[in-house]
């Protein structure tokens, strides 16, 4: 069966449908399609090469549209070459990962705006913790300069872009997203715990526990731990605050047990690479209400582990 096919102009509208989840080895996503898909002229649209030279969109279900007939060509499974006239006016969709060129006038693209073009990786194993990951372990509290962050007081240039996998360009004009939300302390059902509000960006609205619970006078217990598969993650706030780190390791890219640590991060600012894994930052036990903003690439692709989930323990804090 042809790969190529057409759709009406009143299909074009649910642009969700051309969107390809952000990869993101063994773990699954939250979001990572926050970014625009807007029509450009072929002879604009970046990383679209053209007149026979024949490339993959990887991050998307590429729609081409032209006021001119025009011939698309395309590689099937195994590599034959297929032309197809497209009249004017018509809506051709060609799936991501399979290989295209088009020839003719006045050619648009409805663009992703991650530009990814390359090949598809490979279907990924589910990764899972190993069982000890957090049993009969205690992560304990560092300096905050010694656990690989960037601690800055400038906004500026605070947020670093990672290709989407399998890309060979390095194109992306996503831009950056803006989020803010609180965190404070509070009793609920007997627990001291830590309540998240989010009041701007794509957080507005969600409240909830994010799973940090104080087990003692200096011992937190800690579910989650997040990480950003896009780009860097950077934070200020108008306090001081506690969050827990991690590096990636080399095999499937889950936390490194190793590597754990929390530390206290000045309120002035802090970027984590990309590929450094965190839990949600939280205030000092004792402190007030904790006011955040975060910066982070558009897509806000995000893998999320429940560490408590995975293998029965949480991570326990002692400060």
């Amino acid at each position: 069966m042809a790969p190529i096919k057409f759709i009406d102009s009143s299909e074009l509208s649910n642009k969700n449908q051309f969107y390809v989840q952000w990869p993101a080895g063994g773990r699954a996503i939250e979001d990572g399609q926050n970014d625009e898909l807007v029509f450009e002229d072929i002879s604009n649209a970046t990383a679209i090469p053209t007149n026979g030279n024949y490339f993959s969109r990887i991050d998307q279900n590429t729609v081409i549209i032209a006021q001119e007939k025009f011939k698309l060509g395309y590689k099937t499974e195994n590599q034959e070459i297929v032309e197809e006239d497209v009249e004017s006016g018509q809506n051709a969709v060609v799936p991501a990962g399979v290989e295209f060129s088009i020839i003719g006038n006045d050619v648009k693209v409805l663009n992703r705006q991650t530009h990814a073009v390359g090949t598809l990786p490979p279907v990924a194993v589910p990764n899972q913790l190993p069982s000890d990951f957090a049993a009969g372990k205690i992560v304990n509290l560092v300096d905050a300069s010694s656990v690989g962050a960037v601690l800055t007081k400038n906004r500026e240039n605070h947020v670093d872009f990672a290709n989407f996998p399998g890309s060979n360009t390095n194109a992306s004009n996503v831009g950056i997203l803006e989020n803010t939300f609180n965190m404070e302390w509070q009793d609920v059902d007997g627990k001291r715990q830590v309540h998240f509000v989010g009041t701007g960006g794509v957080l507005t609205g969600g409240e909830g526990n994010p799973g940090v619970v104080l087990a003692g006078d200096k011992e937190i217990h800690v579910n989650l731990l997040l990480k950003r598969i896009d780009g860097s993650f950077y934070l200020d706030a108008n306090q001081d605050f506690l969050m827990v780190t991690a590096e990636s390791n080399t095999t499937n890219g889950d936390p490194n047990p190793e590597t754990l640590k929390i530390a206290k991060f000045p309120a002035s600012g802090v970027k984590l690479p990309i590929g450094f894994w965190h839990s949600v930052p939280f205030p000092v036990p004792g402190d007030s209400k904790l006011f955040l903003n975060e910066f982070v690439v558009k897509t806000n692709a995000n893998s999320v582990i429940n560490v408590a989930g995975e293998t029965g323990s949480p991570l326990k804090i002692h400060l």
